[in-house]
């Protein structure tokens, strides 16, 4: 579970984008995702590809002895990935594709794609920076209906020498656009090398001069030593810098804080793309339609930590499910596609994690199981509703929650309570809690509706 502290920042975070997409006109956070996104998206390393294409050529009797890596094959990986860089550059476009295709042809896409597609369906994120040169982020993107060209724009590197594109005019609604720094698959662009990185972020420039953002979100990427034009591009933003993954060292922070703030966000949670994109969309989307649901006002503060972090990994859950079912559909019984199968061993082994994140999260389980506590919440209930007079609660309406909170202490009581029965008792709190109206607060209100939610996926611990 992540800190109170690390909580405030990612509420912070969730409350300027929500401001910035409301501004007329819309100035929604750009998000760049740099190299270290590779490995949490199951795409094999420069350095891994490389040393399996030198293997392959040598195997077959290549001349390569001056682009092959010192100490080959015993070399290290950033001597693989430098000779291997070198060897590409080499080489045409298309020849590069035809390299590098068949290593990401099958790569599953990751959940949180998924979630920073959701983002950009709710126009919280209208212009996304990527140093990855595969078709995952567009995969998503296309998985919520979006259509490439028309919903969405794909604009990569060109090769050095070619003529500027047009400056895109303001827009009352900006469209979505995917810049590429390093090339695009889909097109066979990989021209790579600095310089036409220079021109990608020039791109990035005239698209996000229309309407400037206060922030920028850089989820996974390292400072290069020495610095290339990505870092200095970044060192010359004006904006807040919100930086997800390793801290890119004190130096380097310098550097980058000399034009504006940098907030870290570190650790084992939020400083992984996973960890940070679904948080981040659990507070921007999914935790104001739960507030709507249970009719509570938008404050996401009136739940525990505990809760909190219950109710994300339950959402989690239910979006991956629903992945898996829509792979489960593409299915064709008799024949065996082996890139879709990759992808649904990918899913359930996403389901199965989220699935005792979800067991281990359950709030209550400290506290000496999940119904006792919702005993106790069901007398905090019952005492607040109490004092309130008869003229807004009723003496039957107190007396039947305490009568339900007694009821489930016994049951938790026997050390296997009934989960159908516990929750129809929760059910039949919950339609008495809610007719009380005002009578019971909010907070009480939204404790109850998780209770319930809990009970529905599956029981208690």
């Amino acid at each position: 579970m992540i800190s109170e502290a690390e909580n405030r920042k990612i509420r912070r975070l969730a409350d300027l984008m929500a401001r910035a997409r409301d501004e007329v006109p819309p100035r929604p956070f750009p998000v760049l995702l740099g190299a270290l996104v590779a490995p949490d998206i199951g795409v094999p390393s420069l350095a891994a590809i490389g040393r399996k294409v030198f293997t392959r050529l040598t195997r077959r009797g290549r001349t390569l002895l001056e682009k092959l890596p010192r100490n080959w094959p015993d070399s290290s990986d950033h001597e693989v990935a430098v000779a291997f860089d070198a060897w590409l550059q080499d080489h045409s476009p298309m020849q590069r594709y035809a390299v590098l295709e068949p290593f990401l042809r099958s790569v599953p896409v990751p959940l949180f794609y998924r979630d920073l597609a959701e983002l950009v369906v709710s126009s919280h994120v209208t212009r996304l920076l990527t140093t990855q040169v595969d078709t995952l982020l567009e995969q998503a993107l296309e998985s919520t209906g979006m259509r490439r060209d028309t919903d969405f724009e794909v604009l990569a590197p060109r090769e050095p020498g070619a003529a500027p594109r047009p400056a895109v005019p303001p827009a009352p609604a900006p469209p979505v656009a995917v810049v590429k720094l390093a090339g695009d698959l889909a097109r066979g662009m990989l021209p790579m090398g600095e310089e036409t990185t220079v021109s990608a972020l020039a791109e990035a420039d005239a698209l996000l001069g229309a309407y400037p953002p206060d922030g920028l979100i850089v989820v996974g990427h390292e400072p290069a030593d020495p610095p290339q034009a990505l870092d200095r591009w970044l060192a010359d933003w004006p904006g807040e810098l919100w930086w997800v993954g390793p801290s890119p060292g004190p130096d380097r922070l310098a550097e980058l804080t000399s034009a504006g703030r940098v907030n870290l966000l570190e650790g084992e949670e939020l400083g992984k793309p996973a960890g940070f994109l679904g948080r981040l969309t659990f507070h921007l989307n999914r935790l104001p339609a739960l507030d709507a649901a249970d009719a509570l006002p938008a404050a996401p503060a009136e739940l525990t930590p505990e809760e909190l972090e219950y109710e994300y990994y339950t959402g989690q859950l239910r979006n991956s499910r629903a992945v898996s079912y829509t792979l489960e559909q593409r299915r064709v019984p008799g024949r065996v596609e082996e890139s879709l199968e990759q992808r649904v061993r990918y899913q359930r082994g996403v389901e199965e994690a989220l699935e005792r994140r979800v067991r281990s999260s359950r709030p209550g389980v400290a506290r000496g199981g999940l119904v006792d506590a919702v005993a106790v919440l069901l007398d905090d209930l019952a005492s607040e509703a109490g004092t309130v007079g008869p003229d807004r609660a009723s003496g039957a309406a107190v007396d039947f929650l305490a009568t339900q909170a007694d009821f489930l202490r016994r049951e938790a009581d026997t050390g296997h309570p009934d989960r159908v029965v516990v929750r129809g008792a929760i059910e039949a709190a919950t339609v008495v809690a809610h007719s009380l109206g005002d009578a019971v607060p909010p907070t009480l209100r939204a404790r109850l509706a998780t209770a319930a939610r809990q009970f529905s996926e599956g029981g208690p611990p």
